[in-house]
């Protein structure tokens, strides 16, 4: 019999995911998640091999969602929960939250200060279009709903990077201010990871996303889950 994924190795791990990598960008992500793995050991102790699985699959999803490969990107807490909730299909809720568990430990030590925001409702990966008049104004509501400025300006940015771009959850995580053009012909979202490209912004939506980046600096983040600290 098998072993369950999240409890075997990462043999078991590359037959289920075969599908979604080439085998070089299989090594890649392998050999990111034995480094970081290495770099936290102390803190994690316990099966190895666990870890490394448990930091695998994470990056896996997030090279399949566009995400960069970085220290700073893969070990975000809202990239961690929507990876858990997203990326870890078919596994127990206890082997999620063992690997959830892995995951912050190993992000403490090797991405220490990143956000601590817990996940709010994403786009699904991979984005159905285009939204009914309805759905549209329901998120609309939601948006001007939020209670403080900041939250007004992450969630506006939610929805101009998923209505006004079609971006899946993982792409909309990973836009810093530094990603977005603005000129006489309009906006464009430079998107980063394993599916780089730039993506023009449909019209309606411009003026939305140029509200939201008014006030960040080139490394902030447009969106994050839960809100912006005031």
């Amino acid at each position: 019999m098998r072993k369950n994924p999240s409890n075997g190795t990462l043999a078991d791990l590359r037959r289920d995911l075969k599908a979604h990598l080439s085998n070089a960008a299989w090594e890649e992500v392998v050999e990111f998640a034995e480094t970081r793995v290495q770099r936290a050991s102390k803190a994690l102790g316990g099966n190895r091999t666990r870890s490394i699985v448990a930091v695998t699959r994470l990056a896996v999803w997030c090279v399949c969602e566009g995400c960069e490969l970085t220290d700073e990107t893969v070990f975000r807490r809202d990239i961690i929960d929507a990876g858990i909730s997203h990326g870890f299909v078919g596994l127990s809720s206890s082997s999620k939250a063992t690997m959830r568990t892995v995951l912050l430990r190993v992000g403490e030590q090797v991405a220490p200060g990143q956000h601590v925001y817990r996940l709010r409702s994403l786009p699904p990966s991979n984005p159905r279009a285009p939204y009914s008049k309805e759905e549209l104004g329901e998120l609309a509501s939601w948006a001007r709903s939020q209670p403080t400025s900041k939250r007004y300006q992450s969630a506006h940015a939610l929805l101009a990077l998923g209505a006004g771009c079609g971006l899946s959850a993982g792409e909309i995580l990973a836009v810093r201010r530094k990603h977005l053009e603005f000129d006489s012909m309009g906006a464009v979202v430079t998107v980063v990871g394993a599916r780089s490209r730039q993506v023009p912004v449909i019209g309606r939506w411009e003026e939305i996303l140029i509200g939201s980046a008014r006030e960040l600096i080139e490394e902030d983040f447009l969106f994050i889950p839960g809100g912006r600290s005031e």
